[in-house]
């Protein structure tokens, strides 16, 4: 009779242990998900900045300009 409760109690240590691990790596690859989503949305390349960018470069170019034409007042230069 005795041999039957540990038995029972085993089992049941044993299923409540196996249920801890299903959470846990519920849990677990849930959080994971979350860090890989983040790093793609991360790594992905921000249009707006290239547009930055290629706006900034776009004035320093026309700024260059204006300077060379106040300097040498060549029509062409402007």
């Amino acid at each position: 009779m005795s041999k039957f409760k540990i038995e029972i109690q085993i089992s049941l240590l044993a299923i409540t242990i196996g249920i801890v691990v299903v959470v846990i790596g519920y849990f677990s690859y849930k959080s994971l998900s979350e860090i890989i989503y983040s790093i793609h949305q991360e790594t992905r390349p921000d249009n707006k900045l290239f547009l930055i960018k290629n706006i900034a470069s776009d004035l320093t170019a026309l700024e260059n300009s204006v300077r060379l034409y106040d300097l040498t007042k060549n029509g062409d230069d402007l």
